[in-house]
């Protein structure tokens, strides 16, 4: 299962990563109007027709809470180019004017199917000015053409709530940068943590190999499910950790740390108490994830949705590797 699970996360589908990691841009069309039909196919040949997004993605949620439209993209290809020649207009207005006067105006007229650039200043720094500002009208002007769009093709007449969330990919780079090394030190105090409490090379082995699998059971039913890597995702594989450590603890501290029954009854206690913990958590983490996907509160259905195939995996693990390993052991030790 350690195999088939890396096979699932990191070769075929493989774990998407979101736009908090890569850069882009999300927005999501909430209303509480169902539409009658609605073909996401033909919204998206809209889309590519009027705009330029590149990975461009369409989907839909729909629940008693109302109806959601998500969309996501990596780039406006027009904003970029724009927003590239504003930038080096800026850098060069000192040194080079004329230069930086030709950028703003190849960004001005880059911007004009979407808004107007007429009576542009002829002074250098006035233009680069006047060019930041239309990118600006530019860019409110798209929010309400892809408004008009998308409730004509959702034959809704009615207000919907927009939502938009834009990365930068260095900005993305960085973030992804923080939560790996926030993740490995996390792994590395728990590891020495357990090591020190336990001060035995198996058991310990045991309990990290334990939580590695659950973490991997989750990064695969991410893969499975589409579920992105994302700064939702990243907290809810440090909390599963956490989770499956401390199940493993409560196994391993009963089977070799207590003497007051028989090996097999402490191990049958802790079966007991370990699915009593997990199987009330189970409960309460579906719930979570089905309430917020009906909901389209994604975040929230993320984070849910990591812990839920990550207490699948603790099941397994703790159960049908870590008893075992830990039975194997104490009986050797004790003969």
């Amino acid at each position: 299962m350690f195999v088939l699970f890396a096979v699932i996360a990191f070769v075929y589908p493989g774990i998407p990563t979101g736009i908090d990691i890569e850069g882009g841009t999300l927005i999501i069309l909430r209303t509480t109007q169902t539409p009658a039909s609605f073909d996401a196919d033909s919204f998206k040949q809209k889309l590519e027709q009027n705009f330029t997004l590149e990975d461009l993605s369409v989907n839909t949620t729909s629940g008693p809470a109302g109806f959601s439209l998500i969309v996501e993209f990596s780039k406006n290809t027009l904003f970029s180019q724009a927003e590239e020649k504003i930038s080096q207009a800026r850098s060069l207005s000192q040194e080079n004017p004329s230069q930086a006067k030709q950028l703003a105006l190849e960004a001005l007229q880059i911007l004009k199917p979407l808004t107007n650039v007429n009576n542009a200043p002829q002074n250098v720094e006035q233009l680069i000015d006047f060019s930041q500002t239309k990118f600006a009208d530019a860019q409110t002007s798209f929010d309400l053409q892809f408004q008009q769009i998308a409730k004509k093709e959702l034959g809704i007449l009615n207000e919907v709530a927009f939502q938009k969330k834009e990365i930068g990919p260095t900005i993305g780079n960085l973030f992804w940068q923080n939560a790996l090394f926030v993740f490995f030190v996390a792994v590395i105090s728990v590891t020495i943590v357990i090591f020190l409490f336990f001060r035995q090379i198996v058991p310990s082995i045991a309990v990290m190999l334990a939580a590695f699998f659950d973490v991997l059971a989750a990064l695969a039913g991410m893969a499975l499910f589409n579920i992105p890597l994302s700064l939702a995702s990243i907290p809810a594989l440090l909390l599963l950790i956490g989770y499956s450590i401390d199940t493993d603890i409560m196994l391993t501290t009963k089977i070799l740390k207590r003497r007051d029954a028989d090996l097999f009854e402490r191990a049958n206690d802790s079966l007991l108490t370990g699915l009593t913990m997990t199987g009330t958590t189970l409960i309460a983490v579906t719930l979570m994830a089905v309430l917020s996907f009906m909901g389209s509160l994604f975040v929230i259905y993320e984070i849910a949705a990591v812990i839920l195939f990550g207490l699948i995996g603790d099941l397994i693990s703790t159960w049908f590797m870590n008893a075992p390993i830990l039975l194997w052991f104490a009986q050797k030790k004790r003969s």
